[in-house]
């Protein structure tokens, strides 16, 4: 019987770089402290560093983080001080070997859950993700929400320990029979910063001191390793390593050299989490095991469920969680689509439990069939890792267990996948996305019956105001009583880890499959009317919300149409901002960051003449006045540098009138216009809806002019903090390095000095290296033609040579002349074949679209007397970055049947002169574009020029949103020669 076990692999040692650390003194938690904190602030003018650090919270706040496991054994105590000699390492922070200190490097802690996401109170029914024991009495287990239990009888009982701590602790590693070791961290809101933390115990596990390092991403896996400690996790982009070292047991840590072999141990797979529930013959999913004794295991899942055996596996007994299981299981098709009112609704409001399961993690489809071709590769698991944190701290957010990913095999039969996902979750009731892929739903809704599950439920997104073609219609303004909130809440936090572009909350249709309860359910839980057992219940009590939160609940309801008012009707700039100001004011702090973001969200939509754009940077302005040591608030103060000075932002500006237009009309695109490329022979495409026959190229040099340098708004809200985590992002070095090429004084200026930070990242191993190297991997060389190729999708002409491999079999070329650029793609077939249904697409116009671009009946419609939606169908997108920034990217859409799309992030005023010629076989489909060069740049192309182009396609179905961090896959550098 001991052979069924399964054997969970155990930790090898990883190498890691230098990290500063951080003590927390308990003298910073007196009114002494406070009070000098205080005075200091104020002697020195820092009133506004005061208010956000009130605002915002104190500066120890904490982050959160991921799962591991850990084999404990009893062990002797090592000293605890480093080894007379150490690894040269590069260490930018303060530790005991004297390298220089960069001052508080410490951020601001974000607010991790909202308040309604009772992470404290949740903490008994949380994921256990490790466990590890010292010694055969003495272990610890630990997990989701910041859950620490502790036990001294071999695991007969636990003890739960009490911390601030919210995040995710991933694993454990006991150093001696006292001495213990705890790595987790979080993921931020938006940008996705990594942030890790460390908690180390000298008393067995009684209580735990926290390192909180600034150069520290969130961590997965510890292990002790003879002298110290070694640790995985995320990319350190202030350290470019994924690994760490500690020599005094975990209080300050270092870089290391990478692990050549990647990440050594990851989630359970669904066979592993099968095979222990075959094994066990336990309602238990398995998310961790360590040895107890000789004989003797432990294991640690969902729900905070633990089981014990003491011979080796032939019998199990669960001493915590006794019958606990998944009462509702959402299966949806990736983060983005899940029905997070809903969730949430089930969890915090009916206090049942819930699990999630995504088709995938990703939206793109070439993502997710990069994704799969490179699977094995390390910087590709490591950003597997990531999105898997953010969805499931999404779905803790909500009250959720946790999420995974059904992880989808082209070797594995459908049915059988699902049989498999059901058998290990045991839900009562199903719940259905219903842009799922058919075969797979149909494939669950069979298991699901075939496994005595009780109810099956589809979702969609749709329009409250047509109401719901049957079923049920969860109106986006409903209020959940118990929790004080409203579902659109739950949705609209949800998506600022999972979708952050999406920030709206949506209203949601359900319909009843199948169904075992004879008599109508009454009320609105998806499990009414079921025999609902204990076990299937959250074991926390469900809070009484007080009346002054039901109040201010629903004068939310009022809100969308208090910001859509506010964008339309208020006359002046400066009176929007003060609006706006006394509304952030007036919301409560929970509330706050979702203000902002929406209203963020709103006016980058809106973007069609100045004064909208001014608002559009106001937005940005109050998220960097009200968050200005969140990565959010940093991310806006980028944003907004790149609006003022761009090359792509100063095109759009010229091209903006300077008041709104009183009733734009929308209108078709003129008789087809003969592009100068080809003969006159009735089939040509053309995406030019004004230029003549042969449009004449101006040769007059018009140099760039910046309006105004961002130091001049933006200086006045400066960090509080150095954030190494950010400061050392690709994102920030690139388009820093962009800033620092544009003139700031509106003059033409040569820089030739490299940036060290850019060339220490060039120079590492980091995903991001090869897009910033100069003729690196991601490089491809742009001719000059002195021929004008003939447009005919076929890439036959001398220009079309050096062709550059993307991701998922699409190629890319470039050439150009004196007037034109010219792009050949290449894109195999199947990324642009689907075409939605006239129901889902107009369920996904709704539920993608925002408020500004829905017509009455919920059909996208265009501002553009020339753009066409495209929402759905499947298209090929190319994002042309002019200036490198990453932040700003002119845009054009194509499908395969030559309908066309163009916008400066998403700004459709934008109207560039470009034709496409579009041939395809039975593989792939090739894009043959010419593009008139002064439209993207109306300086000539000089030789060693570079640009960055992004090619991907477009799900039916899939909005086009401006990527908050861009995807370092897609990205590709243009070196013009």
């Amino acid at each position: 019987m001991s052979e069924q076990v399964p054997v969970v692999a155990t930790k090898r040692q990883m190498p890691h770089r230098a990290n500063r650390w951080l003590k927390r003194r308990p003298l910073a938690r007196t009114p002494i402290f406070i009070i000098t904190l205080l005075l200091g602030a104020l002697s020195d003018g820092s009133v506004e560093r005061f208010q956000a650090w009130v605002l915002n919270g104190s500066a120890d706040g904490t982050f959160p983080s991921e799962k591991a496991s850990c084999f404990g054994q009893e062990l002797e105590s090592p000293y605890s001080t480093p080894p007379p000699s150490q690894p040269t390492t590069t260490q930018l922070g303060s530790n005991q070997f004297g390298t220089p200190q960069l001052g508080n490097s410490a951020p601001a802690a974000e607010l991790l859950f909202p308040s309604y996401a009772q992470a404290q109170e949740l903490r008994e029914d949380s994921t256990l993700r490790a466990v590890a024991f010292g010694t055969q009495n003495l272990g610890v287990t630990c997990g989701d929400r910041g859950v620490i239990l502790r036990t001294e009888d071999g695991g007969e009982s636990w003890q739960s320990i009490e911390t601030e701590h919210q995040c995710t602790l991933a694993d454990i590693t006991w150093i001696s029979t006292q001495d213990a070791v705890i790595v987790g961290g979080s993921l931020d809101r938006v940008t996705g910063i990594s942030r890790g933390i460390v908690l180390w115990t000298r008393d067995g596990g009684l209580t735990w001191s926290n390192t909180e390092d600034a150069e520290l991403p969130m961590l997965r896996h510890v292990a002790w390793n003879e002298d110290r400690l070694t640790a995985t996790g995320d990319w350190s982009d202030s350290l470019l390593t994924t690994s760490f070292e500690s020599y005094d047991r975990g209080r300050s840590w270092h870089a290391a050299i990478d692990n050549e072999d990647g990440i050594e141990r990851g989630e359970n797979s669904r066979t592993d989490l099968l095979r222990w529930r075959v094994a066990t013959n336990q309602q238990i999913t398995v998310r961790d095991a360590c040895r107890t004794s000789e004989l003797g295991r432990c294991l640690v899942g969902d729900h905070g469920v633990i089981a014990l055996t003491a011979d080796q596996g032939k019998s199990w007994k669960v001493v915590r969680g006794q019958q606990r299981k998944t009462g509702v299981l959402f299966i949806s098709r990736h983060p983005a689509s899940v029905a997070w009112s809903l969730v949430g609704r089930e969890a915090l409001e009916e206090r049942h439990r819930v699990n999630l399961l995504c088709e995938s993690l990703l939206e793109h489809a070439d993502d997710r069939l990069t994704a799969q071709t490179t699977a094995f590769d390390a910087s590709k698991t490591i950003q597997q890792q990531k999105r898997l944190q953010l969805a499931r701290q999404a779905a803790l957010a909500c009250g959720a267990a946790g999420l995974d990913e059904i992880q989808i095999n082209p070797q594995i039969d459908l049915n059988s996948l699902a049989k498999q996902w059901v058998a290990i979750l045991e839900p009562t009731v199903l719940v259905f996305d219903q842009s799922l892929e058919p075969e797979l739903k149909d494939a669950f809704l069979s298991a699901g019956i075939s496994r005595k599950v009780k109810r099956v439920i589809e979702y969609s997104y749709c329009n409250p105001d047509n109401g719901a073609r049957q079923g049920t219609l969860v109106h986006k303004n409903a209020m959940l009583s118990r929790v004080g909130i409203l579902a659109s809440d739950l949705h609209s936090d949800a998506m600022h880890w999972v979708a952050p572009h999406h920030a709206d909350g949506e209203s949601i249709q359900t319909v009843t499959l199948y169904d075992v309860a004879t008599a109508g359910a009454s009320g609105d839980s998806l499990m009414n009317g079921l025999a609902v057992k204990p076990s299937e219940n959250l074991a926390a009590e469900a809070p009484q919300s007080s009346r002054r939160k039901m109040q201010v609940a629903r004068a939310r309801i009022k809100r969308e149409s208090q910001l859509e008012q506010l964008i339309t009707k208020t006359p002046s700039s400066d009176q929007f901002q003060s609006l706006l100001e006394q509304l952030i004011k007036s919301t409560s702090k929970d509330d706050q960051f979702r203000l902002v973001w929406q209203m963020i969200h709103k006016t980058s939509n809106r973007v069609a003449d100045l004064p909208s754009l001014e608002r559009y940077e106001i937005a940005l302005e109050s998220c960097v006045r009200w968050f200005p040591q969140w990565s959010a608030g940093r991310w806006a103060e980028s944003r907004l540098e790149s609006i003022r000075n761009s090359v792509e932002w100063q095109t759009l500006r010229s091209l903006l009138p300077e008041r709104p237009k009183k009733a734009p009309t929308h209108f078709g695109v003129p008789d087809l216009i003969v592009s100068p490329f080809q003969q006159i022979d009735g089939s040509v495409q053309t995406a030019s809806a004004t230029s003549p026959i042969h449009s004449p190229v101006s040769p007059v040099i018009v140099p760039r002019l910046v309006s105004e340098s961002v130091e001049q708004k933006s200086k006045a809200y400066s960090k509080n903090s150095v954030d190494l985590q950010w400061e050392f992002h690709p994102l920030v070095l690139i388009s820093r390095e962009a800033s620092r090429l544009r003139s700031d004084s509106g003059e033409l200026e040569v820089a030739t000095k490299e940036s060290p930070n850019l060339a220490r990242l060039a120079d590492s191993s980091h995903p991001w290296s090869a897009l910033v190297q100069a003729e690196g991997t991601k490089t491809v060389v742009a001719k000059s033609s002195e021929k004008r190729p003939t447009l005919d999708g076929h890439l036959t002409d001398d220009c079309w040579k050096n062709a550059i491999n993307l991701h998922s079999g699409t190629t890319l070329c470039v050439a150009y002349d004196n007037d034109y650029v010219y792009l050949g793609v290449t894109v195999p077939n199947h990324q642009l074949q689907s075409q939605l249904t006239e129901q889902t697409s107009a369920q996904f116009s709704y539920g993608n679209q925002s408020g500004s671009e829905r017509s009455e009946n919920g059909q996208s419609v265009s501002s553009s007397p020339r753009d066409q939606s495209l929402l759905s169908q499947d298209r090929l997108r190319i994002g042309i970055d002019i200036d490198q920034d990453l932040l700003s990217t002119m845009e054009l859409q194509v499908t395969a049947a030559g309908k066309v799309h163009d916008a400066i992030d998403g700004c459709e005023n934008w109207q560039p002169t470009w034709y496409p010629a579009i041939q395809s076989n039975e593989v792939s489909t090739t894009f043959e574009i010419a593009i008139l060069r002064r439209d993207l740049s109306m300086l000539p192309i000089t030789h060693s020029e570079t640009w960055l182009i992004s090619v991907s396609c477009l799900n039916a179905g899939q909005r086009n949103a401006t990527e908050i961090i861009p995807n370092a896959v897609r990205l590709i550098r243009v070196l013009f020669q």
